[in-house]
């Protein structure tokens, strides 16, 4: 049985973050409008998307474990450094900058 590639599950990192963006910026919006009732029904979908997007992640570290590198972000640079694949380098920096993004909007 082949390893799983730490690109496996790029695409669906940057879905499910992206996602979670639209909540947190609902979440603001329910916020400055005060809607404590529309706030709160958002707060599950908010920690099942967080969990999820965990899940992932972890299923890339170990990916990367597995092809001898660090089970981390720094790992995954070499990782990509290694394989000179474009496409898996787009969706890594698209990811990196929606997960700032929405550690930004969090605050």
């Amino acid at each position: 049985m082949a390893a799983v590639s730490p690109k496996h599950s790029l695409q669906a990192e940057l879905s499910k973050i992206t996602e979670l963006l639209e909540v947190l910026k609902q979440e603001q919006q329910d916020l400055v409008a005060a809607d404590i009732e529309h706030l709160t029904s958002l707060t599950p979908h908010k920690s099942a998307l967080v969990s999820e997007m965990a899940t992932l992640a972890t299923a890339r570290h170990h990916a990367l474990a597995e092809a001898g590198y660090p089970a981390m972000e720094l790992g995954m640079e070499s990782w990509l450094e290694a394989q000179h694949d474009d496409a898996a380098n787009i969706l890594w920096q698209q990811l990196l900058d929606q997960t700032r993004a929405a550690k930004e909007l969090n605050r």
